[in-house]
């Protein structure tokens, strides 16, 4: 048995380790058992507990005088450490019994006595009785522990606190103030790539990254101060040989703790939140799906370049690039082409870029580029075109060959301009004069292009009312025989004549209605117009042919073809009255659904025209394999006919090449006799153009027609 503490009514408390030991080891003290003798008999009497307290009491009462005295000057605060670890109902207990000894006889009283270093409670019998102890009559209260019980408690406090750190996920670490590790954790070998028993002996140190030991003794030192105070920091820990991965460390000073005793150290491994951490900062400042930086990061890199003017010698300049006609690819064959479209364009741009510029996805089919240390703006030019160049060899995407052409603007540095957002603004406008200029080019900013977007913007909001007011009308050009004269054929055009700015070229309002989708309403009004203009001529001009331009957009509807069968089929107009013209450069951006739709509307008895013929990229290869009756020569050849001899041969080889296929040949833009003669010459078919009338409305001609079939008496 052990002695814990006794108590007497001056609540003098004395705590003695081990009673019989010290009993052993010196002299009887014979004169003070004698004196409180009888008190323990009848104490011993009360049962086998009490008689167990009284023989170790007695085995305390053994000590001299002079020991007890030091016993009790020693030991006197730790015994107040036990008595406060009591709980609160055994304490009260203690006391009620003390009180009630004036009237009972001496009994023996178990109680729970709470450790709180260990985190347990231990069962603590306690004794009590009045005694005449060193001349005075006494209270006493004896309190033991099971010395075994106690050592039990203890391995298995030790037991918990090894499984804790055997079963961590982190690294469980002992170290003393100096770094030196006492006791390391399983978990090392795994985010360490060392055994516990390799590491402890060790100085952290010496496993920590170089730059961050300082922080690292900084932080020892500091919980190392005081007990139970705590930091946390990050570091780097050597995993294996040369690789670091950082953690965060919790530093908890445990040095009264004897199941510790030292500094612990619980090392959280932080690589995935690091690799995470780093994923969400790309992923801000990177496109998802190409890779490139962003609008924000483009931005922050233009806004730092700017800072540099002045001091830097050179120029920046921002390229702002749209592609053609790419809502047409994306509403047709998917998101999931137009995603793989996207990603092809991206990887060819920077096969045109320097490493020092920036390319980024602003969203959408929108690229810009940061062209930095420009010395001249022809270097900005080459690279535009460069760009424009690149995009001419087809994108494989799937089993589908696609082109895509660009349109560019350019705004530079070269007038002090500081602002980023601005620069951009200035690019945006350029790349929409380079739209207006007919796409697949590039156009420099001017202070003019910031009148034109305004206007450009008022456009398109009038432009989207121009249906609902009744703005919109067709004229029609006449299409004649070149031997003849005779007509055979008109083409519907579109007017818009607005009710403040008056007539709109087309050249202004149809590029809006493409970029903004309005040519898909706009268009099927259009071929209903036309399907109602041949019903009102009825029978009296059946043999004459309405061409209707057809927008790429359209043919990407998934209704069109029903659209125009039940139009046709509302007017009761003959399909092969009616002849669908697509141009040559919309065709080809993707030829195979093209192909399927135009197959489906030749079914209908339609007839088909490619138009501006030579444009894009002609071969007989695929001309062979589309559904057409008629090939319309681009007037950018029939201007120099005839005073251009290479221009003469070009013309001359389309013609061949649409008799060898059994296609018409219609030539757009005949101005002079001299053209005229010129391509009879060479057997074409058709010609359109002033020559031999400019658009007509619906009623003049009729007129023309009354007066002879003819437009314009041509001599064979």
């Amino acid at each position: 048995m052990r002695i814990a503490a006794l108590r007497t009514d001056g609540y003098r408390m004395l705590t003695v380790l081990d009673g019989g030991a010290l009993g052993r080891s010196i002299k009887p003290y014979p004169e003070l058992r004698k004196k409180i003798d009888g008190s323990l008999s009848s104490l011993q009497a009360s049962n086998s507990e009490a008689k167990s307290v009284a023989t170790a009491f007695r085995s305390f009462l053994s000590a001299s005088a002079t020991q007890v005295a030091a016993l009790e000057k020693g030991d006197l605060v730790k015994s107040r450490k036990v008595a406060n670890s009591l709980t609160v109902p055994a304490f009260a207990r203690a006391e009620r019994a003390m009180d009630e000894l004036d009237r009972q006889a001496p009994k023996s009283l178990p109680y729970p006595l709470a450790l709180k270093a260990a985190g347990t409670v231990l069962l603590l019998s306690s004794a009590f009785t009045v005694a005449l102890l060193l001349g005075r009559r006494q209270k006493l209260a004896m309190h033991l522990i099971n010395a075994e019980a106690q050592r039990r408690s203890a391995d298995t406090s030790e037991r918990r606190f090894r499984s804790l750190v055997r079963n961590n996920a982190d690294v469980i670490a002992v170290a003393n103030a100096e770094g030196k590790l006492k006791l390391v954790s399983e978990a090392s070998e795994r985010l360490w790539g060392r055994p516990p028993d390799e590491l402890v002996g060790e100085s952290i140190y010496r496993y920590t990254f170089a730059e961050d030991v300082v922080y690292l003794v900084d932080a020892l030192n500091e919980v190392s101060r005081s007990s139970q105070s705590s930091t946390e920091l990050e570091v780097r820990v050597q995993n294996g040989s040369t690789e670091y991965r950082p953690f965060q460390v919790h530093l908890n000073n445990l040095s009264d703790d004897p199941d510790v005793d030292g500094i612990l150290m619980t090392f959280h491994d932080l690589t995935e939140r690091k690799r995470l951490e780093s994923e969400l900062t790309y992923n801000a400042f990177h496109d998802r799906l190409t890779g490139l930086p962003n609008r924000a990061l483009f931005m922050d890199r233009l806004a730092q370049r700017l800072r540099l003017e002045g001091r830097e010698p050179s120029l920046c300049a921002v390229l702002f690039i749209d592609l053609d006609n790419f809502k047409v690819i994306n509403d047709s064959l998917g998101h999931a082409t137009g995603d793989s479209l996207l990603v092809a364009v991206a990887e060819r741009f920077q096969t045109v870029l320097r490493q020092s510029d920036t390319i980024a996805r602003l969203g959408g089919d929108e690229f810009t580029v940061l062209l930095d240390r420009v010395e001249t703006p022809d270097e900005v030019n080459v690279v535009a075109s460069r760009i424009i160049k690149a995009m001419e060899r087809a994108f494989v995407v799937g089993n589908s060959e696609m082109f895509v052409t660009t349109s560019i603007g350019i705004a530079t540095s070269a007038d002090g301009q500081a602002d980023a957002h601005r620069l951009l603004r200035d690019a945006d406008t350029a790349m929409y004069e380079a739209k207006a200029q007919g796409k697949n080019s590039f156009a420099i900013y001017d202070n003019r292009m910031n009148e034109l977007a305004v206007e450009r913007l008022e456009l398109e909001w009038d432009l989207r009312n121009a249906l609902d007011h009744k703005q919109l009308s067709l004229v029609f050009q006449p299409i004649v025989d070149i031997r003849t004269g005779k007509m055979l054929e008109v083409e519907a055009l579109l007017r818009w004549e607005h009710p403040t700015r008056g007539m709109i070229s087309p050249t202004l309002f149809i590029p809006i209605a493409e970029e903004t989708g309005l040519i898909c309403s706009i268009g099927l009004w259009v071929f209903r117009e036309a399907c109602y203009q041949l019903h009102r001529w009825g029978e009296q001009y059946k043999d004459l042919i309405i061409g209707v331009n057809v927008s790429a957009r359209q043919f990407h509807q998934p209704d069109f073809v029903q659209q125009v069968k039940r139009t046709l089929s509302e007017l009761r107009v003959e399909p092969c009255r009616i002849k669908l013209e697509i141009t040559e450069t919309a065709m080809l951006h993707d030829l195979d659904t093209i192909r399927s739709v135009l197959e489906q509307l030749r079914s209908l008895g339609l007839r088909i025209a490619i138009d501006d013929f030579g444009t894009g990229y002609s071969s007989i290869s695929y001309l062979s394999r589309l559904p057409v009756d008629t090939l319309k020569i681009d007037r950018s050849f029939i201007i120099p006919l005839g005073e251009d001899k290479r221009t003469d041969g070009v013309v001359k080889a389309m013609i061949a090449m649409a008799a060898s296929l059994g296609l018409q040949v219609t030539s757009e833009g005949i101005e002079t006799p001299q053209q005229l003669e010129v391509l009879r010459s060479m057997g074409c078919d058709r010609g359109q153009g002033y020559l031999f009338a400019r658009p007509l409305p619906a009623g003049a001609v009729a007129a023309l027609l009354e007066e002879s079939g003819s437009v314009l008496s041509v001599k064979a």
